[in-house]
């Protein structure tokens, strides 16, 4: 059985991957390549709004060798900003349609261009500004001991393009859960209240800079408390003679003490409508109504005695 050489095998292949190589190097190419283009030199008071291409797709002829040594042209094409834009910029935002010439790779001797597209970009220009912005919070989840009765006023200053920022009216924050903020209460101003940090987001990272990525909130609370009101008048909705027991209840409710404090007895509605019951005798709750943020608890009694004639 002959023996076998697993090195000289190897060495045979290295060979005729390396003559392959070197014919494919020294053999002309026709070649389609997507070459980036970026505008450099842009002035910090200026931000590039719009380009309407990324990249250029070129065809070009040479050997491959001659793409090798050219590299750098061919990954991506610079356009130096202030030779493009040789007089100043007044009115903003600016729009322009920049024709290509590629004459970088125009002037590579050994490269011949034959085609790219596109051969133009629009381009808009727009001045860049600051501004302060209003910060609106978003809750997660509400407490059932506290109620939310007011957030201090907060304003963030952002940076971006004018004609962007022009449309900017508020920033959200992350979603913050008022569960786990830690309550205090200052008795000086006789106000529950908590302060937490919370993350600012960002609409448009591509547009906007904040000065700071998250800010401190304040946050004002009243207390929720339940309440007993007695002797509460019932309404009573009917077309017949009808004869209700009790004429008035109790309403036990629940809702921030601030409200509370200041809620009446003429507040609280306590409605039975028997105007579609026929005669007879019935036993029927009652329909409360209460002013918002005011939760119903219990009625006594929970029903009443309606006798219709």
């Amino acid at each position: 059985m002959p023996k076998r050489f697993p090195s000289l095998t190897i060495i045979s292949i290295l060979s005729a991957l390396a003559l392959w190589f070197l014919a494919v190097l020294e053999k002309e190419h026709n070649l389609a390549i997507k070459i980036k283009i970026k505008i450099e030199n842009i002035p910090p008071s200026l931000f590039l709004l719009k380009q309407s291409a990324k990249e250029i797709t070129c065809e070009l002829r040479g050997k491959g060798r001659d793409f090798l040594n050219n590299q750098k042209y061919l990954k991506e094409y610079k356009l130096d900003f202030e030779e493009i834009f040789k007089k100043p910029i007044e009115r903003f935002p600016y729009r322009f349609r920049l024709y290509i010439d590629l004459e970088k790779l125009k002037n590579i001797k050994d490269l011949q261009l034959l085609s790219y597209y596109p051969n133009y970009l629009e381009i808009e220009i727009d001045k860049i500004t600051e501004k302060e912005i209003r910060i609106k919070p978003i809750f997660k989840e509400e407490r059932e001991d506290y109620f939310l009765i007011n957030i201090s006023e907060e304003k963030i200053k952002v940076k971006g393009p004018k004609s962007e920022l022009d449309f900017l009216k508020e920033i959200s924050t992350e979603s913050l859960n008022l569960k786990k903020l830690k309550i205090a209460f200052d008795s000086s101003k006789n106000i529950y209240y908590a302060e937490g940090k919370v993350f600012l987001i960002n609409p448009a990272k591509e547009f906007f800079s904040f000065e700071k990525e998250e800010v401190n909130l304040k946050f004002y609370f009243a207390k929720i408390i339940e309440k007993e009101f007695k002797n509460i008048p019932v309404i009573l909705i009917t077309n017949l003679k009808t004869k209700i027991t009790p004429k008035t209840c109790h309403i036990l409710v629940s809702g921030p003490e601030n409200i509370l404090d200041t809620l009446q007895k003429k507040d609280i509605k306590v409605i039975i409508n028997v105007a579609n019951l026929t005669k007879g005798k019935y036993k029927i709750p009652a329909e409360i109504l209460l002013p918002k943020q005011v939760s119903f608890k219990k009625c006594f009694p929970e029903k009443f005695e309606v006798e219709v004639f």
